[in-house]
């Protein structure tokens, strides 16, 4: 008997929209849904950085048939049972809900309207300024904020969007600085039809079903409208600049004029590295050398420092990143060992050792599934963002068993040492 993939989808395409559908006899008639458009905060202008974000915010303000708040609201508790919602990343912009089956022409009816038709009023436009600066605020700390464009400028230049902004919300300088024309004229040119990725449904439907309901999504939009400029191909990641420095040092507390009361001191390294053929191989090793270098440290300070990082996968790029906080007296020897874990393609019987464990670990994750179909729906929006398909877990998990420590140690090698990696260090 084969393994149930969860991943596995069935595909149809209408009008060049793709439609991919999961049925799982276990949905007791609901299911899924999420529409993915190929557009998010690396097409913020300068100077406007946020703005895809603040055009995913304007449905919940009213729409062409649910003009009002209340109207919104009703239609996602009484249809989508409370979850119609949305979130924007660098690549994508992802709407997407649960319903009964019962109601899925009328919720993708609903779906069309939020995308392709919110009205976008001035007042609204002003009133969710409002909101998404104090959102900003509230989930990102400003001092936080002015480090990380710090590093960022350093990496990817301040001409990047990735170099200007840690997020896909913006600042709330760049919010501020939003007009009403500016939203309008975004979702004009990009919440088009030609800019969708994708449809996709899980949970109780055929393939019957999954037709209808998104020809019920397209319907009343001309879906040869295309977008009114021609979507930027991003440079590839071989021709990106350098970073303008090797590293820095600097102060926290000249930097942000705020004294903090634990002498330690941040050291961080980050990479921006080409996305592998194997989509597995560079989570798998940043997973091995945090062990590693956490393990290093134990053996040679007894303490068990704490290695934060970032596996951060992008349609274009991988961002390699990771720091350690240390007292400020350690600083010079951490920032050694880090230096020599690098140098010396990652320790070889300490990497090596922490290599298979991690595979081990990771492939097992991946090969006994448990999965609900909103995680389900999560999982293929986030597979279309950066491949441009939904990856079967089989195909994960034989990729995690196929890497080699060999290969591990030459990512490394050639990737990852210290000259290439920019150094950021924070002081007190």
């Amino acid at each position: 008997m084969r393994k149930f993939d969860p991943f596995v989808f069935e595909r149809e395409e209408l009008g060049g929209v793709p439609v991919f559908f999961k049925r799982m006899s276990t949905a007791n008639e609901w299911l899924g849904v999420c529409v993915v458009l190929r557009v998010g905060a690396r097409h913020d202008p300068e100077g406007k950085e946020g703005l895809a974000h603040f055009v995913e915010h304007m449905w919940s303000r009213g729409t062409d048939q649910l003009p009002h708040p209340l109207d919104i609201h009703n239609a996602s508790e009484n249809i989508f049972l409370g979850s119609l919602n949305a979130a924007t990343n660098f690549d994508a912009t992802v709407f997407w809900g649960r319903l009964p089956t019962h109601d899925l022409m009328l919720g993708m009816e609903v779906l069309r309207d939020v995308v392709f038709f919110p009205l976008l009023r001035t007042e609204d436009i002003r009133h969710e300024r409002k909101v998404i600066r104090q959102e900003i605020l509230e989930e990102f700390d400003g001092r936080a904020i002015m480090l990380d464009k710090l590093w960022r400028d350093d990496v990817y230049g301040s001409l990047s969007p990735f170099g200007r902004m840690m997020h896909a919300f913006g600042t709330p300088q760049s919010v501020s600085s939003v007009g009403v024309d500016d939203v309008r004229g975004f979702h004009h040119v990009y919440y088009v039809p030609s800019n969708i990725a994708a449809i996709v449904f899980v949970g109780d439907i055929t393939q019957k079903r999954a037709i209808q309901a998104g020809r019920a999504f397209l319907g009343g939009i001309d879906t040869d409208r295309k977008s009114a400029i021609t979507l930027p191909c991003p440079t590839p990641i071989t021709q990106w600049p350098l970073p303008k420095q090797n590293i820095r040092e600097i102060s926290y507390a000249e930097e942000t004029g705020y004294q903090r009361r634990r002498k330690t001191t941040s050291i961080g390294v980050r990479r921006v590295m080409p996305k592998s053929r194997n989509s597995q191989i560079l989570p798998v090793l940043t997973y091995a050398i945090v062990d590693a270098i956490e393990d290093i440290l134990r053996r040679q300070y007894g303490i068990a420092y704490e290695v934060v990082w970032e596996s951060n996968m992008y349609a274009d790029h991988y961002l390699f990143s990771l720091r350690v906080r240390v007292p400020s007296q350690m600083s010079v020897p951490v920032k050694g060992v880090l230096m020599g874990f690098f140098e010396g393609a990652g320790e070889e019987r300490m990497f090596t050792r922490h290599f298979s464990q991690t595979k081990k670990a990771l492939t097992e994750t991946l090969a006994f599934p448990d999965y609900n179909i909103m995680e389900m729906i999560s999982v293929a929006s986030a597979d279309i963002s950066n491949y441009g398909m939904i990856v079967p877990l089989e195909r994960n998990v034989k990729e995690r068993r196929n890497i080699r420590v060999s290969e591990m140690k030459r990512i490394i090698k050639e990737e990852l040492s210290p000259d290439q990696l920019h150094w950021f260090v924070v002081n007190p």
